[in-house]
């Protein structure tokens, strides 16, 4: 629990276990519509703050750090995640540090290093740290936040004595450094491993790429491997792609758009994590990407992946095969491309739509000219061979065919707008 003056109020609530969220549960039963404080957006606050609000709270998250799931995602991905969640009423306020919390005249009062917030409640998500006072005071040895130093088998520093779950450290598949993941899948699979090894049935835990996946509202998220920030700090040379598309055929009923973006080292091509979210299925291509990961495959080796195909379940050539020869094209210099808050770098950028009329027409970037991707024909182009021409349509292939088209023709000033419009709306 935080070292928060005031935190042992009867107003603040835990959320660790069943019961927690029953005592939460027979609190709106009384009064839904009250204001919910959530300190904390990690995971588990933004999951909760869907929760409050679907149930008439209004609700705010305080985070100390710069952003929401700072330690999951990106600051590009992660800000278009904490976008949808304003859009859905969840206030969000970031960098501030909780000094106390008093009760008054039947509220409570939250005072930070910034601001002071008044609210009925307050939900406790600050994270969670190993329960490792046991081992301690058996004399195991614990690192870095206090878990439990383990070898490939789950050992401890008495090799009579196992540790697994929420209380051991893990390690990293691709760094090999020890990192602490309470994760439920982790957790699980460390059991099966230690009964084995405890049997006799030697087997090692080879480590773990921090896999997770949420859903709130319409939205599905997940991730695994590296962040780039994090790519970058174990000394590798990240190089990344964002892509959007549709999950499956664009006649399937349930189509539904999606958000990729795929990290992998420059050097050595090899696949280093992913990051997506969408209404769409991007939870399975996650899982796909880690599969690779764990493959210790190359950015190469995505495209000619034999996928299957049905128009309800996928596309013929999948996102994830779209990013592996996007990243290809982008590293090799064939393919240049620009990320939406770097359009303004540009000295005035000549834009080009490629979308059809109508959606040009509600939904487009200030100052771009429209040429629907089936009419792009080198005499409808006005501009230069050698002009700075950003290209974009609302996902991201169209735009992707349309620069290989205009490369082929001689145009040198070419980039393609990653993630296309859907991800620049968001």
């Amino acid at each position: 629990m935080p070292d928060i003056s005031g935190i042992k109020s009867s107003r603040v609530y835990s959320l660790y276990n069943f019961e927690d969220a029953q005592k939460i549960r027979e609190l709106f039963s009384k009064n839904p519509a009250l204001d919910c404080y959530i300190i904390g957006g990690g995971l588990i606050g933004v999951e909760t703050a869907e929760s409050l609000i679907t149930c008439g709270a209004r609700v705010t998250i305080l985070e100390c750090r710069p952003r929401i799931l700072s330690s999951l995602f990106d600051e590009d991905i992660s800000g278009k995640i904490r976008n949808i969640l304003s859009n859905k009423g969840i206030k969000i306020i970031t960098g501030v540090n909780i000094r106390e919390i008093k009760e008054k005249t039947g509220r409570l009062e939250i005072h930070t290093d910034h601001d002071s917030f008044s609210c009925d409640f307050v939900i406790l998500s600050a994270g969670v740290v190993p329960n490792s006072e046991l081992a301690r005071d058996a004399g195991l040895e614990t690192g870095s936040g206090g878990g439990i130093v383990v070898n490939e088998f789950l050992e401890t520093s008495d090799p009579d004595i196992f540790a697994i779950g929420d209380c051991a450290l893990s390690t990293d598949f691709i760094t090999k450094k020890p990192v602490y993941l309470p994760l439920g899948s982790i957790s699980t699979k460390m059991g099966r491993i230690a009964a084995n090894n405890i049997c006799g049935i030697k087997t090692s835990f080879t480590g773990s790429l921090s896999t997770a996946m949420f859903k709130v509202f319409e939205l599905n998220a997940g991730r695994t491997g590296l962040t780039t920030a994090q790519a970058r700090e174990h000394g590798y040379d990240p190089v990344s792609i964002i892509v959007s598309g549709l999950d499956r055929s664009h006649y399937a009923e349930n189509a539904r758009y999606v958000v990729l973006k795929l990290i992998a080292d420059r050097k050595s091509k090899r696949l280093l994590g992913a990051q997506g979210f969408g209404e769409g299925d991007i939870v399975s291509r996650i899982e796909l990407v880690s599969v690779c990961i764990f493959s210790c495959l190359t950015w190469d080796k995505l495209f000619p992946m034999d996928l299957g195909y049905h128009p309800d379940f996928n596309n013929p050539i999948d996102i994830i095969q779209v990013a592996g020869e996007m990243l290809s094209g982008k590293n090799s210099g064939f393919y240049r491309s620009v990320v939406p808050e770097a359009i303004n770098e540009f000295n005035q950028p000549n834009i080009i739509d490629l979308s059809p009329q109508n959606e040009h027409a509600y939904n487009s970037i200030p100052g771009s000219i429209n040429i629907p991707l089936e009419s792009l024909r080198l005499e409808n182009i006005p501009f230069k061979k050698d002009d700075i021409i950003i290209l974009y349509s609302k996902t991201s292939s169209g735009a992707y065919e349309a620069y290989r088209y205009l490369a082929a023709c001689g145009f040198t000033g070419l980039y393609v707008l990653e993630g296309g419009m859907y991800y620049y709306s968001i």
